[in-house]
């Protein structure tokens, strides 16, 4: 169309690369720059930095002759997903997720050879939400698929860890004496660890103890005795689960 301006919107942070943008349905534009994940405000009105302060490293600085670099807005699960995929199987692929809506960043591993170098938001007829087909390194196009039990066949491995909490005040040590732990119906098997320390930093870089195993719904009581002012608790699993 004829008309029309254009506009500078900063003189300092700009799109890394053609495809490390995308759009979400508001109107917003989130894009990757060398300084990290930013968003064009619509309208005009600027860019904003998104989550600054709690940015991972490795999305700052990335170079771009080792990694290609995708996004996508996923209007399922409401976030964007950001694919830093090396050119190389010497590099190691960073990829990540992002929550449009709480400003969370969550790490994202995916089977080796499933590697994205495209992705679309594709809108499906009689589905008001897009969804996301990622072209993969082995030359098959996926898409995400919340009813599915592993990865093409790999296993689903993930974890979360809950924490720090504090288990006395003023940083004095406490004793956690019993676990109990419900997983959901139908949930795959969880390993569960716990790493204890005087300070969250220290119980972090230390070794996992007590451990154990649950199963899906209530399970017996872990009786324990461990020691410590901070604690930190993993739950991981390579299937479906939930607690």
């Amino acid at each position: 169309p004829r008309g029309g301006s254009l506009t500078q919107l900063s003189n300092s942070v700009g799109i890394l690369d053609r495809m490390s943008v995308c759009h979400t349905p508001d109107g917003f534009v989130p894009f990757l720059s060398r300084e990290g994940l930013y968003r064009i405000v619509p309208g005009a009105g600027g860019i904003e930095p998104l989550s600054k302060r709690k940015i991972p490293k490795e999305l700052i600085r990335i170079d771009k002759s080792k990694y290609w670099v995708t996004m996508a807005y996923d209007g399922v699960d409401q976030g964007v997903h950001i694919y830093i995929t090396p050119y190389t199987s010497t590099e190691t692929a960073r990829h990540w997720w992002f929550d449009w809506t709480d400003g969370t960043y969550w790490p994202v591993q995916v089977p080796t050879g499933m590697d994205p170098f495209a992705v679309l938001s594709h809108d499906i007829p009689g589905d008001e939400s897009a969804v996301v087909l990622a072209g993969c390194r082995d030359g098959y196009v996926r898409r995400y698929d919340d009813n599915q039990v592993d990865d093409d066949g790999e296993d689903l491995n993930s974890y979360a860890m809950i924490g720090p909490i504090r288990t006395n005040r003023n940083d004095q040590e406490g004793v956690i004496r019993q676990m109990i732990g419900t997983l959901a119906e139908s949930s795959a098997d969880v390993n569960w660890s716990m790493y204890l320390g005087r300070t969250p930093e220290a119980a972090i870089k230390g070794s996992a103890w007590p451990s154990g195993l649950w199963v899906e719904g209530l399970n017996y009581n872990d009786a324990i005795r461990a020691r410590g002012a901070s604690v930190f608790l993993k739950l991981a699993s390579t299937g479906r689960w939930a607690f």
